[in-house]
């Protein structure tokens, strides 16, 4: 890591907290003023800051001698994820849920990290689930081995929410499966769509993130088998950690999205199927009127000779004959499969 210019200890410009490795082996705070000491000191470091302050990024660079190409790509969070093992250290941009009024939102939000097995440095624009839970977790008395196992377990935490949120939309799968199953199907595609872009919201940067992991994995796997491998065993176990966590849960992600298509599918044909009986019931009345059509335009001639003329029952003779052609009608159609059931 290249020399950089170090910030005095009073300025601070976006730090948050920062979290080290105490005597016992659990997570201690660490002010500001001690941080120097800790980075020396300390079995591990966690600094996190707040990225919308533009000058974190240089204190940063000033307090952990970070190159400047490292400190750009944490901060640079508008460019999409990314993960680069460089060294014996990895950096990138990784994805965990935003936090709104004390809540884990529905939004996939990012933040920048740079591990090593001494450091983990983070920043975030909004707050992130999967940090704090891990932040909590470590003031509460879990204990980490290194910066690369804390970056392991946010992409825990960041799992665990996802499935969570999954099993919510699982719920309500069931819910309208029953529904179709019951034969009482009503117009549940709102709630399918929104699975649907939960699924599709999750799945993108699960993905991006997997497939970067595993790319990583197998230039560490070819570098270690030409003995040129530099990072750690740690940072190795905390890229098979996070791949394999992202791994299931883009499985889980799949399953949940083709679950729902299938039921959207499901539902269209159902709905179809309900328009269908409709139109052709329709249709079988608009054919019953045909009958009475033919009689009342027959006797409506406004000429001589005409059936029933002359009783004064003839009115209801030529109603009565309308209604057996009607019925005779229906009859044959009847034979023919119609029906007026909707």
């Amino acid at each position: 890591m290249t020399e950089s210019p170090r910030f005095p200890p009073q300025r601070a410009p976006g730090f948050l907290w920062a979290l080290a490795a105490g005597p016992d082996g659990t997570a201690e705070r660490i002010d500001v003023e001690h941080l120097s000491e800790a980075l020396a000191e300390r079995t591990w470091v966690w600094i996190h800051v707040d990225l919308l302050d533009q000058r974190a990024r240089g204190w940063i660079q000033g307090i952990c001698r970070l190159p400047t190409e490292v400190t750009t790509l944490i901060a640079g969070q508008d460019t999409g994820l990314a993960l680069e093992p460089e060294g014996t250290e990895i950096h990138g941009i990784a994805p965990d849920y935003n936090v709104d009024f004390l809540r884990v939102s529905d939004s996939v939000g990012q933040f920048g990290f740079m591990a090593s097995e001494r450091l983990l440095v983070t920043g975030w624009r909004h707050p992130l689930a999967g940090i704090d839970a891990v932040r909590n977790a470590l003031i509460a008395g879990a204990r980490q081995s290194s910066g690369f196992s804390i970056l392991a377990a946010i992409t825990a935490a960041f799992a665990r929410v996802a499935i969570g949120r999954l099993r919510a939309a699982e719920t309500r799968l069931d819910r309208v499966e029953d529904q179709i199953l019951a034969s009482s199907t009503s117009d549940e595609r709102t709630s399918i769509k929104e699975v649907r872009r939960l699924a599709l919201a999750l799945h993108r940067p699960v993905l991006a993130m997997l497939l970067m992991l595993r790319e990583a994995e197998e230039e560490e796997e070819e570098a270690e088998a030409a003995r040129l491998s530099a990072l750690p065993p740690a940072g190795i176990s905390a890229l098979e950690e996070m791949a394999s966590r992202l791994g299931g849960l883009d499985h889980a992600i799949r399953a949940t999205s083709d679950r729902a298509k299938l039921l959207q599918e499901e539902i269209a044909a159902e709905l179809a199927d309900q328009s269908n009986r409709s139109l052709r019931a329709l249709t079988v009345m608009t054919a019953l009127m045909l009958p009475g059509t033919l009689v009342v335009g027959f006797f409506g001639m406004n000429t001589s000779g005409m059936p029933f003329e002359g009783p004064p029952w003839g009115t209801l003779a030529a109603l009565g004959v309308g209604i057996i052609l009607t019925v005779a009608f229906y009859r044959i159609m009847a034979r023919a499969g119609a029906t007026l059931r909707f």
